[in-house]
């Protein structure tokens, strides 16, 4: 089976708020930004792999918590790209921003 290394607590249950690569390859593009509310079957991203784009898509409605990666970025198959916070809801983090 596969470990599930670091097993943070914090998510709720929430794996299908997390976009992530689905091969090994090159973030191509970054088409949402923090803060902007997506809806499920969007397209987030754009990774390049083996000279193929491959879109990937918000698994459902929400707004972006935290990116991840930088457009160029290579990433590893399973690597998170993206994380989605309910739409409605505060991201939890906000004890950390500043202001």
């Amino acid at each position: 089976g596969r470990l599930q290394r670091g097993g943070a607590r914090s998510t709720t249950g929430s794996e299908g708020h997390l976009v992530k690569a689905s091969m090994p390859g090159v973030v191509l593009k970054l088409l949402a930004a923090k803060g902007v509310s997506v809806r499920s079957g969007e397209t987030v991203a754009i990774l390049e792999a083996m000279k193929m784009e491959h879109q990937l898509k918000a698994p459902t409605d929400g707004i972006i918590a935290e990116i991840y990666v930088d457009e160029g970025d290579r990433v590893d198959e399973g690597a998170l790209i993206l994380s989605l916070g309910a739409p409605g809801l505060g991201v939890k983090s906000e004890s950390e921003m500043p202001g």
